[in-house]
């Protein structure tokens, strides 16, 4: 956590440099997209960044005098990655919110975001002297990208806000979320069906003693039919 919050302090706090307050119409850039291959994202700035490296964080920082604005971009490597414990994650942001109150800075209000589907926070802080700072910040596997914006509350909130929008919104990354493990599949045991029950044995009943034919008893022979007696002669 210490570690952290020197960090955060050395970000959000003002640079020690002699800033003039002039109009922002004054100075007028190129903003372009810089590819940092190796370290995995890129990024829009006015010019370009001047790199380096102080208490295990690798920053890129663009000042901006007559606008008086930093641009910063860094990153740092951690021990483990959080993966989707959220109280590592938060250890990450809380170390960010003590460095700022280290610089006596207050937390003014804050959001989650994602970039990537890797999970993030922006803070806005009001620093003393009427400066502010907007940070984002992005946990990426095993390491965390820091961006913020320094400048004075107004140029924060209406004359540069669009310039500090760009700035923020322009942070891409190289890598990808890995997909989740799966678990390997287990085989499961094909069980056999059950064999059928099978019907008990029906056991035919002995077929009935078929009923003696009877020969019906022959009927009285009938009578033969009596021929007339032929009538007397005459």
């Amino acid at each position: 956590m210490r570690r952290f919050v020197l960090i955060a302090a050395l970000l959000v706090s003002v640079p020690a440099i002699a800033w003039v307050s002039v109009s922002p119409v004054a100075a007028q850039s190129t903003w372009k997209r810089v590819l940092f291959q190796k370290e995995g994202f890129s990024v829009i700035v006015p010019e370009m960044p001047k790199i380096r490296k102080e208490k295990g964080l690798s920053l890129y920082e663009v000042v901006r005098d007559k606008e008086q604005m930093r641009y910063a971009v860094g990153y740092l490597d951690l021990a483990i990655a959080p993966g989707n414990d959220s109280k590592l994650i938060n250890e990450v942001y809380e170390g960010v919110k003590k460095g700022a109150e280290k610089d006596k800075g207050d937390l003014v209000a804050y959001r989650t975001i994602e970039r990537n589907g890797f999970p993030g926070r922006e803070m806005t802080f009001f620093l003393p002297d009427g400066f502010a700072a907007r940070w984002r910040v992005y946990i990426v596997n095993k390491r965390a990208y820091f961006l913020s914006a320094t400048t004075t509350r107004k140029n924060l909130q209406t004359d540069l806000a669009g310039s500090v929008a760009v700035f923020l919104d322009s942070f891409r990354l190289n890598a990808k979320r890995p997909a989740p493990q799966q678990l390997p599949r287990q085989s499961v045991p094909i069980l056999p069906s059950p064999s059928p029950t099978p019907s008990p044995t029906v056991t035919p009943l002995p077929s009935p003693t078929p009923s003696p034919t009877v020969t019906p008893s022959p009927g009285s022979i009938p009578s033969p039919t009596a021929t007339p007696s032929p009538q007397g002669r005459r």
